[in-house]
């Protein structure tokens, strides 16, 4: 980021750990290590010669990271526009428009349930396919930089911009805070969290309003039910009493009207029973006076006692048709009363079903509520997942204004045929022993001096990546690299020989190479500065 005044410029240390007792590992021992595993990753020229590829520079750079303060923490970008935060926001939908729907169907359940329905339907295909792809250009993302930076922010030096490590800094080419960026995702999504949780606690009052007004039309339900049972019962008890007189009154004919014929019929029963009597008496007389004529009273004894028995059949069908009679009477008056009651079961089954209807509208109100308030709360979850993770990504190190923190790199370039190659060495960890084992020599050399200093490759994997993948494509990073390799190559420096003599020295006395390994790098880098 170009401004008029230059900013203040931190540098982390290139070995960020020291050795137990307090022991620095000294920029003589640095520069002679970087030096010395440059010697070793040379390679060889064609696969029979022996013949290795020069080393044309040893740089050291630094990787511009740019600090943004925001409040009490700070947002780092990346200075030359490599990396950026990427994340998948969900597409918020027309909440004003959802809320508008809502109040407009405050009174009308219908229209309510549709705009429930609508907008459960809309919520589901915005979660199933509503991501997008977003990103903070520049914006620093992987944890461990950050924690790297963060945890050595007390370590940072600042340094005097037009001094000796100006010249080593790769120049920000960043044009515009990201901090805008940040501010206006931070604050958009925070507003759509906002509106999210309104619109819930809008539609929750409409669902509650609804559900007392079904609960309230489920009452007046019950009431009228009870209402027009009330008045059912007291026609009931008019109309019963009605169909009893009436009941009573035509089993009273019907019974007045078969027992004047039962009555006719006993009667007339009756003087047959008298005749038959007399006539028996007649014969009984004849046969004892021999007087004759005997068989026409057996005659008429026959026929009297055969009228008899048909008027006592006679009796007896008089009194069923009239048992008949009556029983269907009290069937008629018992279908007549059975018909009314089923106006009851009428209004119980009408009641029923509104209840039933209502209980289901509730129900249903319920369940989509349910389904919307959790693709809601999904959705905010999601966008408070967003804001703190960009949140997170900010640091909480005491620095008040924009400034750069350099990474640094040393750069090997190697050189065969015009071909250029750039090998990198990121920021290491030194062992925790300075001297070495007793058996150390027994490994080659470059493992040895990996061991001694540890590269730091996973907290600063994005930029060395970033930096391998572009050094030699991206115009204006080669042409920064070419700037410094012109100005601060290393092997060029008017103390480079002492300062590798002093670190070689160094490493032979604490036993990381022997002398012989020594004498070689020694004489390497003399025939390299001779040329």
């Amino acid at each position: 980021m170009r401004e008029n005044s230059p900013l203040k410029t931190f540098i982390l240390p290139y070995i960020i750990d020291s050795s137990p007792g307090g022991l620095k590992i000294t920029s003589e021992e640095e520069i002679a290590v970087i030096s010395c595993l440059a010697f070793c990753r040379r390679k060889k020229i064609g696969i029979i010669s022996s013949k290795a590829e020069g080393i044309k520079a040893i740089l050291k750079i630094y990787y511009p990271l740019v600090c943004f303060p925001r409040g009490r923490s700070c947002f780092i970008a990346d200075g030359l526009e490599f990396l950026g935060f990427t994340f998948s926001d969900l597409i918020a939908p027309d909440m004003l428009q959802f809320i508008e729907a809502l109040k407009r169907s405050s009174f009308a359940l219908r229209d309510f349930m549709e705009t429930l329905n609508y907008e459960a339907n809309l919520l589901s295909g915005i979660l199933k396919s509503g991501f997008k792809k977003q990103r903070i250009n520049c914006l620093i993302d992987d944890a461990s930089l950050l924690n790297l930076i963060l945890s050595q922010s007390d370590k940072l030096v600042l340094v005097d911009t037009i001094g000796e490590e100006k010249f080593r800094f790769v120049r920000p080419k960043l044009q515009a805070c990201p901090l805008e960026d940040i501010s206006g995702i931070i604050d958009r999504l925070k507003t759509e969290v906002s509106m999210l949780k309104y619109t819930l606690k809008t539609m929750e009052d409409h669902v509650n309003n609804h559900l007392r007004m079904l609960s309230k039309e489920s009452e007046l339900v019950l009431l009228e039910y009870k209402r027009k049972m009330s008045e059912f019962e007291d026609e009931m008890d008019k109309k019963g009493k009605i169909l009893v007189k009436r009941k009573l009154k035509e089993i009273n004919e019907v019974e007045k009207k078969y027992n004047k014929m039962i009555r006719d019929l006993l009667r007339e029963r009756e003087k047959v029973e008298k005749t038959l009597l007399r006539k028996r008496i007649s014969l009984e007389r004849r046969r004892k006076s021999r007087r004759g004529k005997e068989d026409i009273y057996l005659l008429q004894i026959v026929d009297l006692e055969k009228k008899f028995k048909d008027l006592q059949k006679a009796i007896e069908k008089v009194g069923r048709e009239k048992d008949e009679k009556i029983k269907d009477i009290e069937e008629k008056y018992r279908s007549l009363i059975k018909g009314e009651m089923e106006k009851a079961d009428i209004l119980r089954e009408t009641r029923d079903a509104e209840i039933r209807r209502i209980n289901e509208d509730a129900e249903k109100i319920k369940r989509i509520f349910s389904a919307i308030r959790e693709n809601i709360m999904r959705i905010i979850g999601e966008k408070e997942r967003i804001i703190k993770a960009i949140e997170e990504r900010s640091l909480s190190i005491n620095i008040c204004e924009n400034a750069i923190i350099g990474i640094p790199f040393y750069v090997v370039v190697y050189e065969r045929s015009g071909e250029r190659r750039f090998d990198f060495h990121p920021p290491a960890r030194a062992t925790g022993l300075i001297r070495a084992a007793d058996n150390i020599l027994k490994l080659d050399l470059e493992t040895r001096l990996t061991s001694f200093l540890t590269p730091l490759r996973e907290p600063v994997n994005v930029i060395l990546n970033a930096l391998m993948e572009n050094c030699g494509k991206d115009p204006y990073l080669t042409n920064e690299v070419e700037r410094i390799m012109e100005e601060g190559n290393i092997l060029l420096s008017r103390n480079f020989t002492d300062f590798l003599k002093c670190g070689l020295e160094k490493l032979r006395q604490n036993r990381w190479l022997n002398s012989q390994e020594e004498n070689i790098i020694m004489d390497f880098y003399e025939s390299i500065i001779k040329r």
